[in-house]
This record gives C-alpha cells, structure tokens and sequence, in this order.
C-alpha cells in the first residue's frame, strides 16, 4: 500500500459518519491507500460499523499511541476547519455545503471528491441493508436533542417537545420512537433500545412508513439510498431552525412541530 492517510474529526457522531460517508467512496477507488481516521472513542463503536467491512479504512480514538506518533500530519476533516464553512457561500445549503466541502477535504489528502451530485449524500453501507426490527411501523420519530445548534426548541436536553406528538400518533398507527421521552403505555409505541446503533436506526427506518425527525445524530443514517428508492407515498419529515436549508431528495424539513401537526391532520395520522 502507499503512504497511509491520516484525518481526524473531534465533534459529533453526526459530523464523523458524514465524513466517513465519503472517505468510503475514495476507498473504494483507491484500494491500495490505506486511510486512518482517529475520532472519539465513544463514537468508536458506532463508526466501525460505517467501514468495517473495508480493510483499507482504520479507525482509531485518540487515546491511542497512533495519534501522538501522528497528530501532526493528520488532516482535520471538521466543517469549519480553517474557517471554510464561515467562508462559504453555501453555508446555509446544506446539500451544496457538504459537496464542497468533500471537494475541499478530498483536495487535501490529495484526491477528487467522489461524490458531485445531493444523491451522493444519501448513506450507503453494509450494515442499512438489513433491519433489526422484526415489524413493520407506521411512524419513526427521532425525538433527540441536538449537540450542535440545529434545533432551538430542543437544545435544553429532557425538553419533551416531541412527546405529545408520539402520544398522538399512536392513536392511529404504530411508532418506532428513537429518544427518551414521556410517552403513553400503548401497545403501540415501540422505543429503540438504547443500545441499538444510529445505523440499526438506518436500517429499521426503511421499514417504517413515515419518518420525522430532528436533523441530529441518529436521523443521518435514515438519509440512506434505501429510502431514496422506496419514497413514493411517503412523508420524510425534518426539524431544523438553524437558518439552514437540508436541500435534500425527498424530506420536507420543517421549523416547529406546530408545522409537523398541521402536516399530521392533513395526512390523516391524527
């Protein structure tokens, strides 16, 4: 193999999988370059199942002796790393974003972006194919609170602002709910272990008629291909008042769940 690549990412599970998103694709074009990602070691778990099962991409926390041999010429893949997100023209499209920040960082570690159009933004790797849920579900609802800003509403964690929402809906169907949450004792309200990955989310998403959820953490993964092809007849819901706009095929993103209501009684889902 050639010299070996080295990036990091200190934020989010969120920011890391997006990045790892597209490290997958250049990976697989060059399958003789050997790419080290060091990210949180709490994220650990959950970022291996993005790559696992390319033996090109190594992931690594920084508590490892790697990091301290290496830091120095890692390459920061954050989104406002040398101020490029503040600079940007496209910093409140987050689809157009995204791309040219793949181009920029993909640039650096002496690459091209393999990704040029919003379609390549949709999540696809091994572990979405296959559901851990055994049913199938009317709604999910990722009803957690954000780390980075994205929805103001619920940025005080325990907030409950998506609790009557889940109680409402599941008067008429059944809910997969991701998050904690003050909830009915109803047969059909269905809460996600907290064990269970953001990628097991993914996957189960896929058989869940309606997705609504707050642009966070464990919503990214159910932005997959999977959905992208199964998207007739249904409503793909996303919370976000950050000023920026997902610009994504197929979700409708919303500002309040006042908003998601009056879309719930148009539906008939309430």
């Amino acid at each position: 193999m050639s010299h070996p690549i080295f990036t990091f990412n200190r934020y989010h599970l969120g920011d890391n999988i997006i990045f790892l998103h597209m490290l997958r694709a250049l990976a697989k074009q060059h399958d003789q370059t050997l790419f080290v990602h060091f990210c949180n070691g709490c994220d650990f778990p959950q970022l291996r199942e993005v790559v696992v099962d390319l033996s090109n991409i190594h992931l690594t926390d920084f508590e490892s002796p790697l990091w301290q041999e290496r830091q120095h010429e890692a390459l920061d893949t954050w989104k406002n790393h040398d101020h490029f997100w503040e600079n940007s023209r496209f910093r409140w499209d987050w689809s157009q974003f995204m791309l040219s920040h793949h181009g920029w960082t993909a640039a650096r570690m002496g690459f091209i972006s393999p990704f040029k159009v919003r379609e390549h933004l949709l999540f696809d790797y091994p572990a979405l194919e296959f559901s851990p849920y055994r049913q199938k579900y009317d709604f999910l609802v990722v009803n957690c609170e954000p780390n980075s800003g994205q929805f103001k509403p619920m940025a005080q964690h325990g907030s409950g602002y998506l609790d009557g929402l889940v109680n409402q809906l599941c008067k008429k169907g059944s809910v997969l709910v991701v998050g904690k949450g003050d909830y009915l004792r109803h047969i059909n309200i269905h809460q996600v272990s907290p064990e269970d990955s953001i990628s097991k989310i993914g996957a189960g998403s896929v058989q869940c008629e309606h997705i609504i959820g707050v642009a966070t953490g464990p919503l990214w993964p159910c932005i997959n291909v999977h959905n992208n092809h199964s998207h007739e007849g249904r409503k793909f819901i996303a919370l976000l008042d950050n000023g920026e706009s997902l610009n994504l095929p197929h979700w409708e993103q919303v500002g309040s769940r006042e908003a998601v209501f009056e879309i719930a009684k148009e539906e008939g889902w309430i």
